[in-house]
C-alpha cells in the first residue's frame, strides 16, 4: 500500500512539474509587469511600527505639552529603549529618528484642545501603560 502511494505520488509530482512548465510558458513577459511608484509596501518590522507608534505619540505629547505621569512615563520610555535596540537604533540614530517622526506630526498640526481626537489618541495610549 505505501509502496503504491508512493509511486502515485512521484506520478503527480513529475505531471505537475509538466504542467507547471507548460503554464510557465504562456504567462507574459517581463516586459509586461508594470510597476505602481505610487504604491505602499509595509516593509517595516513589528517592532520598527511599534516604535514609530510610540515616537508618534510621545510627539503628540511634547508638541501639546501634555503631563505624562508616573510609572507611565517610566513604562513608555521602556518600550521605547527596547524598541530602539530591537531595531539597532544607537542613541544617535534613535534621536534622529525621533526628529524625523516629530516633524512629520508637527506638519500635521495636531489639535492640543481638550477632548480633541489627538489628545484622546494620547490618553488611550497612557491609559494602556498605566493598566500595565
Amino acid at each position: 500500500m505505501i509502496r503504491s502511494l508512493a509511486i502515485a505520488a512521484f506520478v503527480l509530482a513529475t505531471a505537475s512539474a509538466g504542467y507547471a512548465q507548460e503554464a510557465s510558458t504562456t504567462t507574459p513577459a517581463a516586459t509586461d509587469i508594470r510597476v505602481d511608484p505610487s504604491a505602499t509596501i509595509n516593509v517595516m518590522s513589528k517592532q520598527a511600527n511599534m516604535l514609530t507608534g510610540i515616537y508618534a505619540t510621545q510627539a503628540v505629547i511634547d508638541i501639546c505639552a501634555i503631563t505624562v505621569p508616573e510609572p507611565v512615563a517610566t513604562k513608555m520610555g521602556n518600550d521605547r529603549k527596547r524598541f530602539e535596540t530591537g531595531v539597532g537604533l544607537d542613541a544617535t540614530g534613535a534621536t534622529e529618528a525621533y526628529e524625523k517622526v516629530k516633524t512629520s506630526v508637527t506638519a500635521t498640526t495636531p489639535d492640543c484642545a481638550e477632548g480633541s481626537a489627538d489628545r484622546k489618541n494620547v490618553e488611550a495610549v497612557l491609559s494602556l501603560y498605566a493598566g500595565n
